[in-house]
């Protein structure tokens, strides 16, 4: 599939953002994207398919954050954890639901994940942190899996460690820095 040229998705843009009563000069603050994105087999053309997409959100459910569920599905789809069409419709009826259930861990299941691993005291939450949107991660690890009881691994530090930040605010700060986004 080949992505539609910035002029088709500008112009398409302008058109949604005036519909919704957006000023034009506002227009940088959104970013035209799929509903269902390209990688989890999306139309990449049909106007029913694209949106204006905050970039930055006070709540933090904005671009970035979409991003990294796309990700999390076109894993899950491709080593067969999910049927496409499962994962097409969550990201179409609520993305934002589709994250919390297949990115971001439940603290009460990251809880559970880090004691049955036994990198927790008792009930504590050891090894774990509250991310600057106030989900439940767990800090840097070496694992290998990408996909495990931790949630989805977003960086690789450049010491090696793979952390699973749900923002890229301060992800890998005491691990030399970000070497690469997932």
């Amino acid at each position: 599939m080949v992505r539609p040229t910035e002029d088709i998705t500008d112009a398409l843009k302008r058109q949604q953002l005036q519909r919704l009563g957006i000023p034009g000069d506002h227009e940088a603050a959104f970013e035209q994207d799929h509903l269902i994105p390209l990688q989890l087999g999306g139309a990449p053309a049909d106007a029913a398919n694209l949106w204006p997409e905050p970039r930055h959100s006070a709540d933090g459910w904005n671009a970035n954050r979409k991003d990294g569920l796309e990700r999390a599905l076109n894993r899950k789809v491709c080593s067969g954890k999910l049927a496409l069409a499962e994962a097409q419709q969550a990201i179409a009826q609520d993305w934002t639901a589709a994250y919390t259930r297949f990115v971001q861990v439940p603290r009460q299941d990251a809880e559970a994940a880090a004691r049955a691993r036994g990198l927790t005291g008792g009930s504590s939450s050891e090894g774990w942190y509250r991310s600057v949107d106030g989900s439940l991660v767990h800090g840097p690890t070496t694992a290998a899996d990408e996909d495990d009881d931790y949630g989805l691994v977003m960086a690789l530090c450049r010491d090696g460690t793979q952390s699973y930040s749900h923002n890229r605010r301060g992800t890998c700060s005491g691990h030399l820095g970000v070497l690469h986004w997932q």
